[in-house]
């Protein structure tokens, strides 16, 4: 069985007078540049989704495996770095 792939993409929405940027591994169907999408910014906390978002620039392609290995390690680093705060 083949494993979906994901792509790194760059999306910006326009918001009020500025511009806000995302950066994340979106599947690779859905990573095409112009292509406008909602994105659920934090679904282990809310499970709203944010409108307006474009793809704007394509970066790298993982299996979600090694995307998922990845997320583990930005995770680790982030408790690593709140609990070096709370000392």
């Amino acid at each position: 069985m083949a494993t979906e792939s994901y792509t790194q993409c760059r999306m910006e929405r326009t918001k009020g007078s500025g511009k806000q940027i995302h950066t994340a591994f979106i599947p690779t169907s859905l990573a095409k540049v112009g292509r406008h999408l909602e994105i659920q910014m934090n679904p282990e906390v809310d499970e709203s989704w944010e409108t307006g978002w474009i793809v704007v620039e394509r970066g790298g392609t993982m299996d979600r495996d090694a995307v998922d290995k990845q997320r583990g390690a930005q995770a680790a680093f982030a408790r690593k770095l709140d609990s070096k705060k709370k000392r």
